[in-house]
């Protein structure tokens, strides 16, 4: 029923309770009471409508924080994880480059001892060797490297001991390689003869068992 059809209804009703005199009084209280019942379903209205417009907009305020929280949250995740991924792969370029720079300043190092070395043991045989032994020496080291490391190295044993008086000669060289040449003979003779043994006694020891 609307506010209008109420208001003629009261009003009605009125003049149906008092059709001669028509009482004033009564029809301004009517009006005045259905007055105050249209205000009050008004604020009612108003009220309802303002709590519905605050629940709407916290609800509206509530998921746009819970999304910008899970996209703050995402942004700091992909961050942290950059920083990580930056941190780890500057430790691994220093502990390889590290690692690397030790390396190489440990082949230098003995590159260094090893022609220390060398130029030490050339001096020497400068010193202690006539030119036609040098000569000799560097022909063989031509054919045979191996073996004019072993004359070098039987001189420089015969030097740190005080062996040496005088200058090598080339015979000197010439004899020198001839012992190392029996010496190496002998070793392998040796060889064969304790590989000839070793056999022979695996032979007794398999005649044994049968």
């Amino acid at each position: 029923m609307h506010s209008d059809q109420y208001l003629n209804l009261l009003m009605n009703e009125a003049g149906q309770q008092d059709p001669v005199v028509g009482d004033t009084v009564g029809l301004k209280t009517i009006i005045l009471f259905f007055s105050f019942v249209v205000f009050f379903q008004q604020s009612l209205k108003r009220g309802k409508t303002e709590r519905e417009k605050k629940k709407s907009l916290d609800t509206v305020k509530s998921g746009s924080f819970q999304t910008y929280n899970i996209i703050k949250g995402k942004m700091e995740d992909a961050e942290l994880n950059a920083i990580r991924q930056a941190r780890l792969a500057e430790l691994q370029k220093t502990s390889g480059g590290g690692s690397s720079s030790s390396s190489t300043a440990s082949g230098q190092q003995q590159e260094q001892q090893q022609r220390a070395a060398n130029d030490m043991t050339s001096a020497i045989l400068g010193k202690v060797l006539e030119t036609e032994a040098r000569e000799r020496l560097s022909r063989v080291r031509i054919v045979r490297p191996d073996r004019a490391q072993a004359v070098e190295n039987y001189i420089m044993k015969l030097y740190s001991i005080g062996q040496i008086r005088q200058k090598l000669s080339e015979k000197d060289i010439v004899e020198i390689l001839d012992g190392l040449s029996r010496d190496t003979q002998q070793k392998q003779q040796s060889k064969i003869v304790y590989n000839r043994k070793q056999t022979l006694d695996d032979d007794d020891e398999d005649d044994f068992f049968d």
